[in-house]
């Protein structure tokens, strides 16, 4: 038994050394001054400690902190960098908070489509106080009166309807899949999956044969989440088309059942014409074949568009990238999209 325990000691990692008493003590004030407000002192107490103990971990952790709290993730991504100094192995601990710290101050970009995806990638990583707060009953009430309104918008409205997860909301969105709207009606077949209600199944299998290809697309959908097999038979017909983009839509769909006659066409969008098919077909495929996505976007990143080359960084970042040091630079890029993808990937791989 003391043999086997021994040898159980041997394999597992070194306990880290005890911290010194008295940076133990330092560090805890600068937590205290941190409680209090007072972020400033804090990061100047944890900048002279970084120079006494310049490899200490609790020493940098406050130091992250207390610049984050005192002027944003920038700043802890500073206090990060300044810690690591000329060591190669990253921190994924510390990256974790930076990373957090990013996608916070994401959370008040002025781009919508930022925010919602900072808040996903939040949401993912556990953090429940970053997803969208669910409309109070009054903004349910107010909603649902908009949406009985004609004129444009009302697809938007169904989708913050959904986000409120209120049952009430339910009979309002099953009303809509019978709207003379093309929009409203696709929009409500999408919340109705994303709600769950599988009571809506039979008003869902009815719109299959809907006269708009995209109406039909949010029932096939909505129906695969709901488990009903139609909507997975509908969408791998559909991934069958001769256009490449409904291929495309339809794959992207069934990503969660990825038998290989959906890799197959997969691996085929990757060589399309269209550069924007090539990077959704390698972001698709990464998990299951990193090379091929990885020798499909690198071209797209030196494209001659810059649209197509913006969005090919964030997907190379997101699918391709697994080195924590080159993730570590797209935190400091100009464009919030690549930060953003770079520090959701960070969370992802240091989880």
């Amino acid at each position: 038994m003391l043999l086997g325990s021994s040898v159980a000691a041997q394999q597992t990692s070194p306990a880290k050394p005890p911290v010194p008493a008295s940076e133990t003590a330092a560090v805890a004030r600068g937590w205290t001054l941190l409680a209090d407000g007072r972020a400033a002192p804090a990061a100047q107490l944890a900048a002279d400690l970084l120079r006494q103990f310049p490899r200490s971990v609790a020493v940098a952790t406050l130091f992250v902190d207390a610049e984050i709290a005192r002027a944003g993730s920038t700043a802890g991504l500073a206090a990060y960098e300044r810690w690591l100094d000329k060591r190669t192995l990253e921190d994924g601990y510390l990256l974790r908070r930076v990373s957090r710290s990013m996608l916070r101050d994401l959370l008040r970009d002025s781009n919508g489509a930022v925010r919602a995806e900072a808040a996903a990638a939040l949401k993912d990583d556990g953090d429940r106080t970053a997803a969208d707060a669910a409309p109070a009953a009054e903004s349910v009430d107010a909603l649902l009166a908009q949406m009985q309104q004609p004129g444009p918008g009302r697809s938007r409205i169904v989708a913050e309807l959904a986000r409120s997860r209120d049952p009430r909301v339910v009979p309002a969105l099953v009303a809509a899949l019978g709207d003379d709207d093309m929009l409203l009606r696709a929009a409500a077949a999408e919340a109705l999956g994303t709600l769950g209600t599988t009571e809506s199944v039979p008003r869902l299998q009815a719109l299959l044969a809907d006269p708009v290809l995209a109406v039909q697309f949010a029932a096939a959908k909505a129906l695969l989440v709901l488990k009903d097999s139609r909507g997975a038979e509908w969408l791998r017909q559909l991934a069958r088309s001769e256009h490449a983009a409904i291929r495309l839509e339809a794959v992207r769909a069934l990503k969660n059942e990825a038998d290989p006659e959906w890799q197959a066409t997969v691996r085929a969008l990757t060589t399309d014409v269209d550069p924007e098919v090539r990077r959704n077909a390698a972001e698709l495929i990464a998990p299951f074949d990193p090379g091929l996505a990885e020798a499909t976007l690198k071209p797209l990143l030196d494209d001659p568009n810059p649209a197509v080359r913006q969005v090919a960084r964030t997907s190379f970042i997101s699918s391709v990238v697994s080195d924590l040091s080159t993730l570590r630079g797209y935190l400091r890029h100009e464009d919030a999209f690549a930060r953003l993808r770079a520090a959701a990937r960070i969370l992802q791989l240091t989880r």
